[in-house]
């Protein structure tokens, strides 16, 4: 334990006089300006005051010997700086924008003067940020207002930059960058970690159609590689989103939308829409408490939808369970509240407290919509997702800036089935009903509580930053899976009487099955970085620093005596990352810029996986494989076995972890290039690469590496092999042998807004191979050959090989404008299977030969393209003193493109992918994207 706190207290002690400090690009920017006189020459101790324009909170700094100012960790917004300095004529420059983890660079000409005139000059930003040494994208309040979203989540337009793409799972779309799973992405809110611990998505999951209000967020970028030290526990991209805060000015929105199945066309398949009903409503207000003192914010966004879900078991088959079958509704209700309080306690101290709060009702929930599903499957959820966050900016001195953050962060989301019959499945037909194992979950509970402090110093060519990170999360979830048993049949002739096999959860050892199913740890992760931006000559800019990472992982507290690796989850210390990259403007005018960076990323282990190995160890419970009780259907045994389930001869699963496992370490390198066409216009070029190792990987320790290849190179197991575990079942052993390729390139042209237009579009090339695509492997053995990762090696479930976006803003005369988003894609990567256990490895998850007699490779089959235009029509009405009206057209897959796809992995024989694939249930194309559909809406400002 001691050696343990050392890792920790050590690093943080020799650092402690920097650690006091530190600006955050997660929710500022920076402006560096340069004053000269008449003849050139550099000016030091010129007097700058920057004033937040619509706050009227302002900074003051001043020039060093150099004639340079830097203006750390502005708020975002524009400001109006005012230069002094005796003896020469006031300069002051009005509507200076400052974006999100930007650094501007500024320059000033100051003339000697007798008369002390102003000098008023009206700033306009420069296009290329000639210091960023990452690659990054921005996402400005503009674009969040104008252009179309369905469904009102702000994260959709993530996807507007490159390399980011929508990863489709079991769960909903999440948000790929760069190749990697989603749950490595980072997102940060205002500076503050907002990833649920369990699952390592965003804070409230994906099912919620949002969870922050579109309404509340003023601006967000998107960093897809090359975060500095200042970033980490993630090896993907990270998203900084910063809040709107209140102003001096009174200033409100309120909003309503509408969409029907009236305004919904048939889908691919020709089937017409079900009845829908969707409302979105909200707004938003801001404002004075005491003027260029301290300012208030608030935001509501609340959605009402409801539409039927169909249970329909097939031709011949209505009369089989007809009371699970039909229509029922599902009703999905969500209200989210943000309020924030910025406070200028003093001149140089500015305190602000923000409070986000969600709270998501489904029901009849589920997260595969499927009409072979029966009625009774579809369980309910009531979450709430809750954050607040405490921060304190302090200037110290022209040179030195401190900024602490406590975050804390609260989530439950219970999810209860219909009722408590068993869990059954029917292979042949592809039917399941009764209480969804994984909707059984009475509370899940998640904490956060985080403590961030930053620092940076000034000196001469350098801007040193410092800062250290405290995050303890905790887990308190009950999840009854199988504990109400599983019938599992070969077809629908089999029920109730012959089923192939019965599975239950169990409490062993006197442990009651709510002392075996519940799950109550916390995980510890500390970090430091220290980084340095250095303008080391005139237009090149190096930045270099080093960030140390550890995890504290809880001890299994019911470890299986038979089972030695059972009493230990491994802690990890050792998590360096040093990164460095540079910036070349090659001839200092802000037309180029020729940027590269390379580093090391660490990624952080979610709980979920905690879970398995502290809950499932064969000792408190486990899951039994078997006979039916007596009776049968719909009966099971006694949830709780008093003896130990070895000495039973039941055989219980176990799941223990690798005492050896690492956490996912990435090593990554980009280049790009940048350049202006012209005041308005940028291109820009990148090339990323990332190598990712030790990714989470599930075998079966009690499958004996025992056999041989056969001659279409599978791996058949012995089935005469000794078990590792005797009297065990399986034994799930989550070790690191994992890995993953990306390879990317990018094109993206920006247009600022001028002469009533604006645009951007980016194309990516990728390609995207790993050893094994699932998220979270924990239930089961995913690759054929289990203990070679390389055999499995291949394309990987998330490679899009081509993608390009396209959006843009036009205002037409009569207030009219007209703004949309075109995406077009190349198809997705398939993975066909046999269905059933060939190699007797126990999984359903072989491949078929090809046409050369080899398995074929995973993922090795494509979906058609993919292209959807989402347009939005307004029209402004204003109403001078009193406000503008908008009224709102938007509408999504304009073209009513098919989009066909298939929904998971498809079983050998069915069509493969190629021009003239058939479509329905019995082909690989099984499944569409959304068709036509348009909302109408108002939007009220004042």
């Amino acid at each position: 334990m001691l050696r343990r706190l050392a890792f920790v207290i050590l690093p943080l002690v020799l650092l402690a006089p920097a650690i006091l400090w530190a600006q955050s690009t997660a929710t500022t920017g920076t402006i560096i300006g340069t004053v000269l006189d008449e003849t050139g020459a550099v000016l030091p101790g010129v007097q700058v005051t920057l004033t937040h324009e619509s706050t009227g909170i302002s900074r003051s700094v001043t020039t060093d010997s150099r004639g340079v100012f830097r203006a750390l960790s502005l708020r975002v917004g524009t400001y109006t700086i005012e230069l002094a300095l005796e003896g020469f004529g006031p300069v002051k420059e009005v509507e200076v924008s400052v974006e999100l983890g930007t650094a501007q660079e500024r320059q000033y000409t100051m003339r000697a003067a007798t008369v002390q005139e102003v000098l008023v000059v009206t700033a306009e930003a420069p296009l290329i940020e000639t210091t960023k040494t990452e690659s990054r994208a921005l996402v400005d309040s503009e674009q969040i207002r104008t252009l179309p979203i369905k469904g009102r989540d702000y994260t959709d337009f993530v996807f507007l930059t490159p390399g980011a793409t929508p990863a489709l799972s079991s769960e909903g779309a999440s948000v790929s960058i760069s190749g990697q799973r989603t749950a490595d992405t980072l997102l940060n809110i205002d500076g503050a970690d907002f990833v649920n611990p369990f699952f390592a998505e965003p804070g409230g999951g994906v099912r919620p159609p949002f969870t922050v209000s579109q309404e509340s967020v003023q601006e967000f970028q998107v960093l897809r590689n090359g975060a500095p030290p200042e970033f980490g526990r993630t090896t993907a991209g990270v998203i900084n989103v910063v809040t709107k805060s209140g102003t001096n000015a009174v200033h409100g929105t309120g909003f309503a939308f509408f969409r029907d199945e009236s305004l919904t066309a048939d889908d691919a398949f020709g089937d017409p829409p079900t009845s829908l009903s969707q409302q979105q409503f909200g707004g938003n207000l801001g404002g004075p408490i005491v003027r260029d003192k301290a300012h208030f914010f608030f935001a509501y966004d609340g959605q009402r939808r409801e539409q039927p879900v169909f249970a329909r078991f097939g031709a011949g088959l209505e009369d089989f369970l007809p009371q699970l079958q039909g229509e029922a509704l599902a009703k999905q209700d969500a209200n989210v509240f943000l309020g924030k309080l910025d406070w200028q306690v003093s001149e140089n101290h500015t305190f602000t407290y923000r409070v986000n709060y969600s709270d998501f009702n489904f029901v009849q929930r589920d997260s595969l919509d499927s009409l072979l599903l029966g009625l009774d499957a579809r369980g309910s959820e009531d979450s709430n997702t809750q954050s607040h966050v405490w921060s304190l900016t302090s200037v110290l001195s022209d040179r030195s800036l401190n900024e602490f953050r406590f975050h804390y962060y609260r989530e439950n989301r219970p999810v209860l089935p219909q009722n408590d019959l068993p869990d059954v499945t029917i292979f042949f037909e592809g039917l399941r009903f009764g209480p969804n194992t994984f909707q059984n979950v009475p509370f899940n509970v998640n904490d956060r509580y985080q403590i961030t402090n930053n620092y940076s110093y000034l000196f001469g060519a350098h801007d040193l930053k410092v800062g250290a990170d405290i995050n303890i999360t905790g887990v308190d979830e009950r999840f009854n899976g199988f504990t109400n048993g599983f019938y599992a049949y070969g077809s629908t002739a089999d029920f109730p009487d012959n089923p192939i096999f019965y599975t239950q959860f169990f409490g062993f050892n006197g442990f009651s099955i709510e002392e075996a199913t519940t799950f109550n740890a916390k995980q510890k992760e500390y970090a430091f970085y220290l980084q340095d931006k250095w303008d080391a000559a005139p237009g090149f800019t190096l930045t270099y620093g080093v960030r140390w990472e550890g995890i504290d992982n809880p001890e299994p507290t019911r470890p299986s005596p038979r089972i030695p690796d059972s009493s230990q989850i491994p802690d990890d210390y050792n998590n360096w990352a040093p990164r460095v990259g540079f910036a070349w403007d090659p001839g200092q005018g802000g037309k180029h810029l020729i940027r590269a960076n390379t580093g090391i990323y660490y990624n952080r282990v979610p709980s979920i996986y905690l879970f398995q190995v502290v809950n499932t160890t064969g000792f408190s419970g486990g899951t039994v494989f078997g006979g039916p009780p007596p009776g049968g259907y719909p009966n099971t045994f006694p949830s709780e076995q008093p003896g130990d389930p070895v000495d039973a001869g039941i055989f219980p699963d176990a799941y223990i972890m690798d005492p050896d496992d690492d956490v996912p370490e990435s090593y990554q390198a980009a280049v790009g290039y940048e350049m202006a066409l012209n005041d308005s216009t940028s291109l820009a070029f990148d090339f990323t690469y990332i190598r990712t190792e030790n990714i989470p990987w599930v075998l079966n320790r009690n499958l004996a590496a025992t056999g041989s290849l056969d001659s279409a190179g599978r791996f058949i197991f012995d089935d005469a092999g000794p078990d590792e575990f005797p009297g065990f079942g399986r034994v799930f052993f989550l070790t690191d042998l994992g890995f993953d390729r990306y390879k990317g390139f990018s094109a993206s042209v920006t247009r600022r807004f001028q002469d009533n237009f604006a645009f951007q579009a980016n194309y990516t090339w990728s390609k995207t191979e790993d050893s094994e695509s699932y998220e979270l492997p924990l239930f089961s053995v995913y690759p054929i050959q289990q203990y070679d990762a390389d055999f499995d090696f291949s394309t990987s479930a998330r490679d899009i090989a081509h993608r390009f976006v396209a959006s843009g803003t036009y205002e037409l005369p009569y207030d009219f404008s007209v703004s949309g988003i075109a995406t077009a894609l190349s198809g997705r990567a398939v993975n066909e299977v046999l269905g059933f256990d060939l190699n007797g490895d126990g999984a359903s998850n072989d491949r078929p030969e090809g046409s050369a007699g080899r398995v074929i490779p995973r993922f090795g089959q494509r979906t058609p393209k993919f292209f959807t235009l989402d347009l939005r029509i307004a029209k402004g009405f204003d109403f001078r003193s009193a406000g503008r009206l908008e009224v709102l057209l938007e509408i999504f897959n304009t073209f009513n493109n098919e989009n066909l796809f298939t929904d998971g992995t498809v079983l050998a024989g069915t069509s493969v992918v190629r021009g003239t694939t058939p479509v329905g249930p019995n082909s690989i194309i099984n499944a569409a994207g959304e068709p036509r559909q348009a909302q109408i809406g108002f939007r009220y400002t004042f």
